[in-house]
């Protein structure tokens, strides 16, 4: 393992970058941290190492801006598909974000481990207490997907009250487009880095869609000491030269989820939504921020949470389109590799059947990966005719484990799962 103590000011005038990495230690170690500081600000990127070096990914950024810790995830290829930003830490109404402290970021086998403390930021400069989070986060190449989970404590100064305001537990800020120029479309409409937020709770909890247009401010009851929030991302197509400014790239933006379930019984939390419809046209601002909240009217002080938090791409942003030079090229329609059966598959039995339709004719490849990425076997290499197709797999020299099967098929790849047991 690689620990890296880090500074909570770093200031310098010049870009300095120092790769961090957890590969020149341990020989092998498939991941790594790279720090860049551009005058007060400081970037953490997180990088999963792939046997090609060239599929290495940038999944993830954390930036210390004067103490904020914003996690920004990049779960897809598309060097546009930058969406929502996670500023994980507490604070009152009005607060400007600051206080926090990076103490660690450590890279290992399996994951990066962030570290970081603060304080509840409250007014322009003031504090309303300390807080504290662990975040073990990893990312899986195939599915395109990051994950994280860890544990969220906050000591508050005295309970809240209607001084105080409610307390603000993190802050969701996205971007959310109404009736702009659209790349490709005749009429304006609709576009952004999400198109709704998805809201579920614990077994009392009614779930509900926020759509930020609908209701620019959504407050709604009865609090629930479990909250899952699900951001979908969307195709953000903005015609920002319509408009007047240099041209935007479209892309497509991630969907990001955050789940926090309270270690204590009965925690007044609620979810809260604000779209500010003045800055409703504007494809630069955050203008959707979305927290869940801890009423003004809880008596405690002290609040603990499981936190887990999964980003995942969308269709069109993946290693696999982008590597066609356009995203805008991905047509789920052109071939289909369908779920592997029987999955899990035996050695000792007849093997999986691996099936796959195609819109046309194409030379197509089915390889298999191991979970390192690494290829272990190619079961078709060919022509192929349109129509459906299906070839038998017997994985009886592999050992037991989780497996990859990737079709390819006119500069597109589509991916599944299976487990091979014996």
């Amino acid at each position: 393992m690689i620990s890296v103590r880090l500074l909570s000011r770093v200031i310098s005038p010049a870009l300095i970058i120092f790769i961090l990495s957890a590969a020149s230690a341990l020989g092998n170690s498939p991941y790594e941290v790279q720090t860049v500081q551009i005058g007060n600000a400081v970037e953490y990127r997180f990088i999963k190492i792939i046997e090609s070096e060239e599929l290495s990914h940038h999944f993830m950024t954390l930036i210390d801006d004067q103490g904020t810790l914003n996690l920004r995830p990049h779960p897809g290829y598309d060097i546009n598909g930058w969406g929502s930003s996670l500023y994980l830490q507490p604070f009152l109404p009005g607060a400007v974000l600051k206080h926090t402290v990076v103490n660690s970021i450590t890279a290992t086998d399996t994951s990066i481990i962030i570290d970081a403390a603060g304080q509840v930021s409250q007014g322009q400069n003031s504090n309303f207490g300390d807080w504290q989070v662990t975040l073990q986060i990893s990312y899986d190449f195939f599915e395109q997907e990051i994950n994280a989970a860890g544990e969220y404590s906050i000591a508050l100064n005295r309970p809240l009250d209607n001084s105080t305001g409610d307390l603000n537990l993190f802050k969701l800020a996205s971007n959310y487009l109404q009736n702009v120029p659209l790349l490709g479309q005749i009429n304006p409409g609709d576009t952004g880095d999400i198109e709704r937020a998805d809201i579920s709770g614990g077994a009392d909890f009614t779930p509900f869609s926020w759509i930020p247009p609908v209701q620019p401010a959504h407050f709604p009851y009865p609090p629930a000491d479990t909250m899952h929030i699900n951001l979908l991302g969307q195709y953000n197509n903005v015609d920002s030269e319509a408009q007047g400014y240099a041209r935007i790239e479209p892309a497509y933006k991630p969907n990001f989820s955050i789940s926090l379930s309270s270690h204590e019984a009965g925690a007044p939390m609620i979810f809260g939504g604000i779209f500010n419809t003045s800055e409703a046209q504007m494809f630069w601002a955050d203008n959707v921020g979305i927290t869940p909240l801890i009423l003004k009217t809880s008596p405690d002080t002290d609040f603990s949470f499981d936190l887990n938090m999964i980003s995942t791409a969308l269709p069109g942003d993946s290693i696999y389109t982008t590597a066609v030079g356009n995203s805008e090229t991905f047509s789920p329609g052109k071939f289909t590799l369908l779920n592997c059966y029987p999955n899990p598959c035996s050695s000792t039995g007849v093997g999986t059947a691996v099936s796959f339709m195609l819109n046309r004719s194409y030379f197509v490849e089915l390889t298999l990966y191991n979970a390192m990425g690494q290829s272990v076997a190619v079961l078709l290499k060919e022509h192929r005719e349109a129509g459906s197709h299906s070839l038998r797999y017997n994985p009886q020299n592999l050992p037991s484990g989780m497996y990859y099967i990737r079709l390819t098929a006119g500069g597109l790849s589509q991916t599944k799962k299976i487990i091979f047991i014996h």
